[in-house]
């Protein structure tokens, strides 16, 4: 078994988590605020640093996995052209426009090639700070799996990111060394992958695309489909919106948000529709809802922590349902709902086809 099977394991996940944790904690403290773009790491940055009290510092962060993406965020094609897609230049330009479209102090950005058959394959980091400075750094990747080398440019991106917010970095470091060689990739359970690999595979053979727009599970539902070999051929883009702003940027109108009800079917359809004009792709994925805390804002405190709103848009209809599950840690809850809507997706798209669908364990 790879190491993109193994099953998820709650010790794993917590040293996974603990730069993260770290790295809000440490933003917090400075009352700064963060936005990535993700292009080769599809949605891992955001997956990890979406935990408990992150909707204080991230506002909203974006996967452009396709050249059209990266444009509609505001690279020039000039740049891509000169120097190549997944180049050091272009990825200091995603910086540069996520950390502009809401100001915010840090921007992180990610482009590369991390599912390669090549046995060394350079990835690039990009920085970009509130001052105008901006680099990028390059980390050569072999071929582990895409899955594994996605978690490690993550890890690394964060742990850099915390280093450049304080000055501890000796000790950070010291503590951090043990950690990483263990850190895998604890969202990429066997059934999952299965998941994933199913619908990629379904969407490549019908020439369809899928975006994603999602609160509640922070980028999680990107990351698990862009975990497949080939999901570069389909996924189109994907956007983590936790700021309410950020939704509004998108398309979802306010009044759809107004007193509280940004926790509602009425908005997670909204969400798919914005995106789905965007993109024009072919599915759209979107979720809002509460996690493991109360939301104690005005006019939000009526949605109970484990409720949660999916819009699903597939042959041009918008299926809205509303799921609710036990609260738990983030990760495992993010781990439940990505499941269910997976399982929810490639139910219908079988069935549209007549095509038999059994997922693993599936009961």
């Amino acid at each position: 078994m790879t190491n993109e099977l193994q099953p998820t394991n709650r010790e794993t996940v917590y040293k996974d988590l603990f730069i993260a944790d770290n790295l809000i904690k440490e933003l917090t403290s400075q009352r700064k605020t963060i936005a990535v773009a993700e292009g080769c790491t599809g949605g891992s940055i955001l997956n990890r640093i979406t935990v408990p009290g992150a909707t204080k510092v991230f506002r909203n962060g974006v996967i452009v996995y396709s050249q059209e993406a990266k444009k509609g965020l505001g690279v020039k094609k000039e740049t891509m052209d000169q120097y190549g897609e997944y180049s050091p230049e272009v990825v200091i330009e995603m910086a540069k426009q996520v950390r502009r479209l809401r100001n915010d102090n840090l921007a992180i950005s990610t482009v590369g090639e991390v599912g390669s058959s090549n046995p060394h394959s350079w990835v690039h980091i990009g920085y970009a700070f509130d001052n105008g400075d901006a680099f990028s750094q390059s980390m050569l990747i072999g071929n582990e799996g895409k899955a594994l080398n996605k978690s490690m440019v993550a890890n690394t991106s964060l742990v850099n990111g915390l280093m450049m917010l304080t000055d501890r970095k000796r000790s950070l470091v010291s503590v951090m060394a043990p950690l990483l060689p263990e850190m895998t990739n604890p969202f990429a359970t066997e059934k999952l992958t299965d998941l994933s690999r199913q619908l990629v595979t379904f969407l490549r053979h019908h020439q369809m695309t899928i975006s994603t727009i999602e609160s509640c599970t922070g980028g999680a539902i990107a990351d698990v489909i862009t975990n497949s070999p080939g999901s570069s051929k389909v996924f189109n883009q994907g956007w983590v919106v936790y700021d309410e702003n950020a939704k509004i940027m998108l398309g979802v109108p306010l009044s759809a948000l107004s007193f509280g009800q940004v926790y509602s079917p009425q908005v997670s359809m909204e969400m798919a529709l914005a995106l789905r004009r965007k993109t024009n792709t072919d599915i759209v994925i979107s979720t809002t809802g509460t996690m493991d805390i109360m939301d104690r804002r005005p006019y939000h405190g009526d949605t109970p922590p484990g409720t949660i709103y999916y819009s699903i848009i597939v042959d041009g209809h918008v299926i809205t349902k509303c799921l609710k599950i036990e609260a738990d840690k983030r990760y495992f809850m993010k781990t439940k709902i990505t499941e269910h809507i997976l399982i929810d997706l490639l139910s219908s798209l079988y069935a549209s086809h007549n095509i038999f669908f059994k997922a693993i364990n599936q009961k």
